[in-house]
């Protein structure tokens, strides 16, 4: 009994930092385009993302920015037609 209420309480006591550690928050802001590049290789899951991956587009999106996800070979395209700075 009480778990739930004791888990709320110390999520409100805690610093944000301490409870979800960002990948990207502390160099991006909100309305940033974010491009991330990924590789896809005969090693990676078909289909799939990996981990990491997905949790940088999470906290990227968790950041209030805007994940634009490509492969190696689109980078160049991809600036050509988003042509905003990374982030600031």
């Amino acid at each position: 009994r009480g778990i739930e209420e004791f888990k709320r309480g110390i999520a409100e006591f805690s610093s944000k930092e301490w409870l979800a550690p960002t990948i990207l928050g502390d160099i991006i802001n909100p309305g940033d385009l974010v491009y991330l590049v990924i590789p896809i290789d005969n090693a990676a899951p078909k289909g799939r993302l990996i981990l990491p991956q997905v949790q940088t587009i999470r906290d990227v999106l968790d950041n209030d920015a805007m994940a634009f996800v490509v492969k190696e070979r689109e980078l160049a395209h991809a600036f050509k037609t988003f042509p905003e700075p990374i982030c600031h």
